[in-house]
């Protein structure tokens, strides 16, 4: 397993240092390049299909048409190359606005609630818009500029594998979860890593594993499910015999489709809450163990301490289809909210479940910087991951709670 994971560092480095210092130095020729390869790869390939059916006689009026209709669009694309060449920069400047839209959404909760860096995110949200736009409504006299920055972002996130196949090969040990400034994977990669890696599990997969084979001090809990929200994940955090859950749990409070609402934390006792998630909801838990010594868990008792003296006692009611009206009833957990703080308000893009364990667990030394800001719980799968694979790590156990643990549990 660590010969396999250093191969996998330097080769994720080569290629994408090679990657991003091919699309600096050949920039729009190879591009474009690309784009014309893929096309051709494309009508080739649709019209092997279209021969394919004729030959086996399967041939419909719906199916050669959807063929024919790809065909000709890719052959217009190929006429007028401007068209799938501004593809890219359209893309990318769509996605810029929709972080700008998300910061634009944040910083106005964090004006109505004066809450601190509102002006900063205002900032953001309008560089990211202005920058978006710019791409969207110009994609072709941008091309080169939106290219050399993308070169550059392969080639620092290159760095990233070549420092962790530094640190394995030097045996570097980290006694504490401090992650340095680091380029991050996007957002909307990082959202949908616990998903993708439910989707592998199969019955070759082991439910629990251990390194070292001691009793972690504290475990992370990712869940996820194959549908719905679920995808996007949530995380939750087991220190001392309780697991503590912050999330939007007052529906009457709830505004922009569940995105805002007050923040509720709720205390619960770790198998019956185990057993709700994966029956209620069909969830599937990553349990990741960390190991602490005196100084992290004296830190960790100090900020739970600290969260405790803003909560005041808050009953689920009113709703009895709930997740929190269910969630109680079946495992007669205690939730409270916040009088003070900033998680009086729960904000999905913002202040959410990822934001509020990182307060706890970053006073151990944690340091998952994210450049835009966003955290969510795929920003803590990838890195808890990454970091379970390690010999030389405090992130000693994973387990999977599904339907096939509960036994053990």
């Amino acid at each position: 397993m660590q010969k396999l994971l250093r191969i996998n560092y330097i080769t994720f480095f080569v290629l994408l240092l090679t990657l991003g210092v091919n699309v600096l130095v050949f920039n729009e020729k190879l591009y474009k390049f690309t784009v014309v390869l893929i096309l051709i790869v494309l009508l080739i390939d649709s019209l092997r299909q279209l021969i394919k059916l004729i030959v086996k006689k399967e041939i419909t009026f719906l199916n050669s048409l959807i063929i024919i209709g790809t065909v000709i669009a890719i052959a217009i694309m190929l006429n007028y190359k401007n068209i799938p060449y501004s593809f890219f920069p359209i893309v990318l400047g769509a996605y810029t606005i929709l972080n700008g839209i998300v910061k634009f959404i944040y910083s106005l909760i964090l004006f109505e609630n004066k809450f601190k860096g509102r002006y900063i995110n205002i900032l953001i949200a309008m560089l990211f818009f202005t920058i978006g736009i710019i791409l969207v409504f110009s994609p072709l006299m941008h091309l080169k500029v939106a290219l050399c920055f993308v070169g550059v972002y392969l080639i620092l996130l290159s760095l990233n594998y070549l420092y962790e196949y530094y640190k394995d090969v030097k045996h570097i040990e980290k006694t504490n979860l401090r992650r340095n400034l680091r380029v991050p994977l996007p957002s909307i990669i990082e959202a949908f890593l616990p998903y993708a890696f439910l989707k592998q599990i199969d019955e070759n997969v082991k439910l629990y594993e251990n390194k070292t084979g001691e009793e972690p001090d504290l475990e992370i809990l990712i869940h996820v499910t194959e549908t719905g929200d679920g995808r996007l994940g949530h995380i939750d955090l087991y220190y001392n015999n309780i697991v503590y859950s912050y999330g939007n749990y007052d529906p009457a409070t709830r505004k922009l489709h569940m995105c805002v609402g007050d923040g509720v934390l709720l205390k619960s006792e770790k198998k019956k809450y185990i057993e709700f998630c994966i029956n209620d909801a069909d969830k599937t838990l990553f349990g990741y163990g960390i190991k602490l010594n005196d100084i992290q868990k004296e830190a960790v008792k100090k900020a739970i301490d600290k969260m405790e003296e803003k909560l005041v006692t808050y009953t689920p009611k009113g709703y009895p289809k709930a997740y929190g009206e269910r969630l109680k009833k079946y495992t007669k957990a205690k939730f409270y909210k916040f009088n003070k703080g900033k998680f009086i308000k729960y904000i999905l893009l913002g202040r959410n479940c990822a934001h509020f364990i990182d307060s706890i667990i970053g006073k151990t030394g944690s340091d998952i910087l994210k450049i835009n800001g966003l955290m969510n719980p795929g920003t803590y799968y990838e890195y808890l991951e990454n970091e379970f694979n390690k010999k030389n790590s405090i992130v000693i156990s994973r387990t999977i709670y599904n339907k096939n643990s509960l036994k053990n549990l």
